[in-house]
Parts: C-alpha cells; sequence; structure tokens
C-alpha cells in the first residue's frame, strides 16, 4: 500500500488468506479464486470460484436468494427472518453485530441544551428502547448499558434509564425547557445495520414526544460516517444516532477513547466526542494503560457507572443481531461475532 497507493490497492490487493483476489467491479460485486497454497491446510477452500455480490436492497437480495441467484447471503430483514426459518433446504443463524449503538449529542459548548446533565436524563427517559427492539427490530437486538453481556467489565447489576416520559418532561422543566425546545437530528437513511434508519426515526420521534423537538436531517452513508469526525466537521450540533463497536474479545478501551474522552486535535483521543469531563478523562486514559485483567474489568465498570449516570459520551441503546442465510448445500463457518460479510470458511458440501 506504502509503494503504490489506497486506490492502486483496491484495483489488485494481497493478503495472506485462503482466497485470491481476482476482479472487483465497484457497487456490484468482487470475484475471487481459491488459494491452493493457504498456509492451513484444513481451511482451504473446497471450490474454486467466489464471487460475493453487493446488493443493499433488503427486497433485491432478498429476490437473488429466493430465485437461486446467490446461494448465500447476510442481513436478513428482522421482519422475514421467520419465513426464512420455514424455508426448505435454508440454513440461518442470527448473531450480535460488532456494532455498539448509541445516541450521541452536544454535551460540550455551554449554550448547548445537552450541556445539562438533567436534560441527558430526559432523552434517557424518553426512549423506549425495549419496545424498539420488539417492534422495530422484530426481537433482532441486544439492550445494553454501556457494556454489553460478554464484554470485558460487563455489569448485569447496571440498569438503563426507565421508560418514562412523565419522568423526562419533568427533568426538562427543571432544566428550564417548560415548553421543550428545537433540536437537529442527524439519522443514517443508507443499509448498514438492519432496519438503522428505521430505528433512528423511532428515536426522535419518542424525543419530539417528550418535547426535545427534533428536525430529522437524514444522511446517506459517505456523509454520516464522517459527520462525526471532530478533525473533518468540528462541532455537531443536536442529536447524532451512532456507534462504534467495542471489538473484540468485547473491550470499550477503544471507543471510550474516542467518544467518551475530551476531543484533543492531533492527539488522537475524542475522535467523535460531544463530551468533555476531566475526572471522566483521567479514568480512560487509566484504562488504556492498564493490562492486568483484573484491574482493567474493574476500572471498566467503575467508568461504566459514573458514564451512565452521567449520560457521558452518549446515551448507550442496542447491539444489532444480524441474521445470515444459505442454502444447506453450502458450508458456512461464521467469525463468533457477526461482522458483515464475515466468512470464516465457505464452500460446497462433499
Amino acid at each position: 500500500m506504502e509503494r503504490v497507493g489506497d486506490e492502486a490497492f483496491e484495483r489488485a490487493p494481497v493478503g495472506t488468506g485462503p482466497w485470491r483476489f481476482v476482479s472487483r467491479a465497484i457497487k456490484d460485486e468482487i470475484r475471487f479464486e481459491a488459494f491452493d497454497q493457504y498456509w492451513n491446510s484444513t481451511q482451504r477452500p473446497q471450490v474454486k470460484n467466489l464471487t460475493i455480490k453487493v446488493i443493499p436492497e433488503d427486497l433485491t437480495r432478498v429476490a437473488a436468494f429466493k430465485t437461486g441467484a446467490v446461494d448465500w447471503i447476510d442481513s436478513v430483514p428482522p421482519a422475514m427472518i421467520e419465513e426464512f426459518k420455514k424455508l426448505p433446504g435454508v440454513v440461518t443463524t442470527s448473531l450480535i453485530a460488532p456494532n455498539n449503538m448509541y445516541i450521541s449529542m452536544d454535551s460540550v459548548t455551554p449554550d448547548s441544551k445537552f450541556h445539562d446533565v438533567r436534560v441527558r436524563q430526559a432523552l434517557a427517559h424518553a426512549i423506549n428502547v425495549d419496545a424498539i427492539i420488539k417492534s422495530v427490530l422484530f426481537g433482532q437486538g441486544q439492550r445494553y448499558v454501556e457494556v454489553g453481556p460478554g464484554e470485558a467489565g460487563y455489569n448485569p447489576d447496571l440498569k438503563p434509564y426507565p421508560y418514562d416520559p412523565k419522568r423526562a418532561r419533568e427533568l426538562l422543566r427543571e432544566a428550564g425547557f417548560p415548553n421543550g425546545f428545537d433540536t437537529p437530528c442527524y439519522n443514517l437513511t443508507s443499509p448498514r445495520e438492519p432496519y438503522q434508519k428505521e430505528v433512528g426515526e423511532a428515536y426522535f420521534a419518542y424525543a419530539t414526544a417528550v418535547g426535545i423537538r427534533c428536525k430529522v436531517v437524514g444522511m446517506e452513508y459517505g456523509t454520516w460516517i464522517t459527520f462525526g469526525r471532530r478533525e473533518r466537521q468540528g462541532h455537531i450540533d443536536g442529536l447524532y444516532s451512532n456507534m462504534w463497536g467495542h471489538g473484540l474479545p468485547g473491550d470499550p478501551g477503544t471507543a471510550w477513547a474516542g467518544h467518551l474522552h475530551s476531543y484533543v486535535a492531533g492527539k488522537g483521543w475524542g475522535a467523535t466526542s460531544l463530551y468533555s469531563d476531566p475526572e471522566l478523562d483521567a479514568l480512560v486514559e487509566e484504562l488504556k494503560r492498564t493490562m492486568d485483567v483484573g484491574q482493567r474489568v474493574a476500572l471498566i465498570k467503575k467508568i461504566a457507572v459514573m458514564k451512565r449516570d452521567r449520560v457521558a459520551g452518549g446515551l448507550t441503546t442496542y447491539r444489532p443481531l444480524v441474521t445470515f442465510a444459505w442454502r444447506d448445500k453450502v458450508s458456512f463457518k461464521p467469525w463468533p461475532i457477526a461482522f458483515w460479510r464475515s466468512m470464516q470458511e465457505i464452500g460446497l458440501k462433499q
């Protein structure tokens, strides 16, 4: 990459995996052929050719599978999962995606409405995340509070703010907004995680219902993914439906360094942060230096409680479930976490 640059590398990439790059048609497909000298002889592909089609639209992707144009798809639409489970000769699996979803808000500037912790807490009481998971995602989401089940520092005793629109309105009145206020609310409109656009719309409808009146601004993926980067965008007002995965084996240290720690230009801290708290900054920096597992877990739990109570670095909501479907003639083994297009092993059964 250093020799030829990013664009040239994309046209002819090299790597160490079981497949060799053949060709790529942007926004259409990528073709591979088996690499018969792959170092792990027990996991060498059993077929010669693999074509990955790029089909972002849900119904088009489903139609391609049902008509036999493709043999494997990711991101089965949540509303259609039960139907897919009943299809003859089809196997499905649903796995937690690596993206931890949250709502970022402008808590930095003194004149921001969300600078007041009571307003942030009002938002936390205003949004019924459990109802969104049930009704919008058809159950394909896992509620989490700061740290998800199975992640380092997970604390089952740390509970989310209960859905309580009455309390949300009281907090807004206490903060000096008896009639509520208007705010821009930025939402992704392109496919990323299942039904993410609809989830964002539900967030903002709940907020509006208690007086945090959202002026929704829709963004396609390219604009949305760069919108929150402070070195490009600078200050961001309002609410921003966002995500930052905790990686494997599931540790929030890097994510918190990016959206909980204050933004520090040129230093790597606070890449998308709209929050600033010296006490939490010091703890996040300590976390980055802590290698002992027991000490690290204890520190994560301490930060998580403070983060939850202050609604710091964003309001955590859910972790998506992603469903894969493939024909039973296909041999497929996913990675333990459902990152999009995560093929650890794929081929045809012998």
